[in-house]
């Protein structure tokens, strides 16, 4: 083979890989469904999401949720034939700073439901060949047979079917946060403006809000196939808010040693939590087996007693 062969091999090659990456960067953050992604309105500034079908087979899941009765699920399993527990493989909330979206993606036995909805003469609207079903506060639609959308009122459900037809792109600010979601998320948060909170004014809320207004974007997410791994990502408008927002994280860690000084299984828990601060970011990451997370959850279930 001679060198120009070779050459001209290895150029067909990149341009093969310039190809797929530019493909990959058009299909959305890797962790959200390519479906729902593209279902995402472009005014959302906060998204939430969870894989479900892989949250399930975590041994948390299984231990602390799994067969614990949930009398409202249960009952609209028996009239719709649905259980959002076990039939819902994932979902992502779009939320546009006044109200959000719901995107489910899932096993939907969408004949059975809608007969048991016009059993119930519950309430239809037909736009461009779907159905909206819903009373005066929440209305759904189903988009296929595997996607659904739920929100507020008639005019979102329109904008999803419109969107449907003709996908939008999410907002930059928001993508560019979205691709930093590592592989391994199973439930994130992405926000591209301050979290909302209307916390209490006792204990350690007024901390806490005054931590949520010093972030101006970031994420967080959560892994639970070994125990529980997370991470959160808060961008601060400077490195001195970042310095005040990581010193304020700090004064609530340090509280948290307070109250469990005389339990040292949790003081571990809180040495693996401390901040780091790069700039105008300050970043949390920690991993805690399950073992650890059950005595974390079996300490708050004590206090709520």
């Amino acid at each position: 083979m001679t060198h120009r062969m070779r050459a001209r091999q290895w150029q067909a090659v990149v341009a093969i890989l310039i190809v797929c990456a530019a493909c990959r960067r058009d299909s959305g953050p890797a962790r959200i469904d390519a479906q729902l992604n593209s279902l995402i309105p472009p005014d959302t500034v906060v998204l939430t999401g969870a894989k479900l079908n892989e949250i399930r087979s975590s041994t948390l899941y299984q231990v602390h949720i799994a067969g614990r009765p949930a009398s409202e699920l249960e009952d609209y399993a028996k009239k719709l034939g649905f259980d959002l527990r076990k039939d819902l493989d994932e979902f992502l909330s779009a939320y546009d700073g006044k109200s959000s979206l719901f995107l489910g993606r899932g096993q939907f036995p969408v004949a059975t439901i809608t007969e048991q909805l016009s059993k119930q003469s519950v309430r239809q609207e037909s736009y461009k060949g779907k159905t909206i079903y819903g009373g005066e506060d929440l209305k759904f639609v189903f988009l296929t047979d595997r996607v659904a959308a739920v929100g507020p009122d008639d005019a979102a459900l329109r904008r999803a079917i419109d969107q449907q037809r003709q996908p939008a792109v999410m907002p930059v600010r928001l993508k560019k946060l979205a691709d930093q979601l590592p592989e391994e998320a199973q439930a994130w948060i992405v926000s591209a403006t301050p979290l909302p909170a209307d916390l209490p004014e006792t204990g350690i809320f007024p901390m806490v809000q005054k931590i949520l207004g010093s972030i101006e974007s970031g994420f967080a997410w959560l892994n639970l196939s070994r125990g529980m791994r997370f991470g959160i990502v808060a961008n601060c408008p400077d490195a001195a808010s970042a310095k005040k927002l990581h010193d304020a994280m700090r004064g609530i860690l340090g509280m948290g040693r307070l109250t469990w000084r005389d339990q040292p299984e949790l003081l571990q828990l809180l040495d693996r939590l401390l901040p780091k601060q790069v700039e105008s970011q300050v970043r949390v990451e920690a991993e805690w087996s399950a073992k650890e997370v059950n005595a974390l959850i079996d300490q708050v279930s004590s206090l709520r007693r």
